[in-house]
């Protein structure tokens, strides 16, 4: 088993503590066709193979594609990053510099963490207001391991085109939102804002990984 990082905005960490988020997309890189119009080497596995649209296209079961996805296969784990804060006595300090689960640490998805008089790594509780004593603002690719709240078990990868998407699974990964976008009512319309928001508006027709998980360890 083996443990990746898994990047994810506040709205996706509300989403996957409430169970609302079980699925997520991610972009495949190189894209297939690109690795078909080269040969067939494929630059994800190094491995020589038939182009991968090719492949995609056959009757091969597509969990033969756990190997070559980069976030892990079927039983490996996922530890959320997420955007956080630390004391402003830290502000001049690296992250892989901080002395693990000696502070309070600030989640800005809401929440926060620290090491209790139990002897404890867990929740802590603070006002919803931001404390005076937090200290500036750490994007999520630089989120140590032991700050992580959340773990995932991946249950299921495969490949798809992202308009592919089912209506449930656009729930599952990201639909959830589409309250938020109270034009279209239809959750893959608003699953398709969203990613073109976050990919850009050629996405649309993307290769994307997708990964399906369940919550093991969380922390609100």
């Amino acid at each position: 088993m083996k443990e990746t990082p898994l990047l994810m905005n506040g709205d996706m960490v509300r989403a996957t503590l409430g169970h609302l988020k079980t699925q997520t997309r991610r972009l495949v890189k190189p894209q297939p066709s690109e690795v078909a119009d080269r040969g067939d080497i494929s630059p994800i596995t190094g491995n020589r193979m038939p182009g991968l649209v090719r492949l995609l296209s056959t009757d091969l079961c597509l969990s033969t594609w756990e190997d070559a996805c980069p976030f892990g296969a079927v039983g490996d784990r996922l530890w959320v990053r997420e955007a956080w804060r630390v004391g402003s006595r830290y502000d001049t300090t690296a992250p892989r510099n901080l002395p693990p689960k000696t502070m309070t640490v600030l989640f800005e998805a809401g929440g926060s963490i620290a090491n209790q008089p139990s002897g404890l790594w867990e929740a802590d509780t603070w006002p919803t207001e931001r404390p005076s004593w937090a200290g500036k603002y750490r994007p999520p690719m630089f989120m140590p391991r032991w700050m992580s709240r959340i773990t995932l078990e991946i249950t299921d990868v495969r490949v798809e085109r992202v308009n592919q998407i089912s209506e449930e699974d656009a729930l599952a990964d990201g639909g959830w939102s589409y309250a938020k976008c109270p034009v279209h009512k239809n959750p893959v319309r608003s699953f398709q804002n969203l990613f073109e928001s976050i990919y850009g508006e050629d996405s649309w027709t993307q290769w994307v990984w997708v990964i399906t998980f369940k919550l093991l360890e969380a922390t609100k």
